[in-house]
């Protein structure tokens, strides 16, 4: 909602793909799989909004007036996907009394993918959910072992809830 749809266009112009901005609802995930299926069928990739209560295509101009004024772009590790250059957000020089990394040492730990999950892969599309050998098994929202099955809107706990 802060970055609102105007920058996914630029995706959609040079690789295109169809893209769908969607909420968390189950409702909304379907309108997003179904602008996308239509998108697909009719080969005209464009931007679709199924979230339009939240969202507006130019996001939140206070918030991202705030957000390049504070922040600046780092490279950033994520789990699952590992080091993407310039995909992270740090605390500009500027405003670094606010900055707790340089306020307080902490140790980071390099955060690895437990054996045997492929979460990673889900989240690049390579597999599906119900591919891992700890999905359902091993692996619960009661008992998540992968980033993917941690939150309720995670790839696998959104796949182990609804089956799709």
């Amino acid at each position: 909602t802060i970055l609102g749809t105007s920058f996914y266009h630029a995706l959609v112009q040079e690789y295109r793909v169809a893209c769908a901005v969607a909420g968390f609802e189950p409702v909304d995930i379907l309108e997003g799989i179904l602008m996308l299926v239509k998108q697909i069928r009719s080969s005209t990739p464009k931007v679709d909004v199924a979230y339009r209560r939240a969202i507006l295509p130019e996001g939140n101009p206070t918030a991202l007036h705030i957000l390049r004024t504070v922040f600046e772009p780092c490279d950033s590790e994520w789990r699952g996907l590992g080091l993407i250059p310039e995909s992270g957000l740090k605390i500009r020089e500027k405003f670094s009394m606010y900055d707790a990394e340089k306020q307080i040492s902490v140790e980071v730990e390099e955060t690895r993918e437990p054996e045997g999950c492929l979460c990673g892969a889900v989240l690049k599309g390579k597999t599906r959910p119900s591919e891992c050998p700890l999905f359902g098994t091993q692996c619960t929202p009661e008992n998540p072992i992968g980033a993917c099955m941690v939150s309720s809107e995670g790839t696998c706990a959104a796949y182990f809830r609804y089956g799709v």
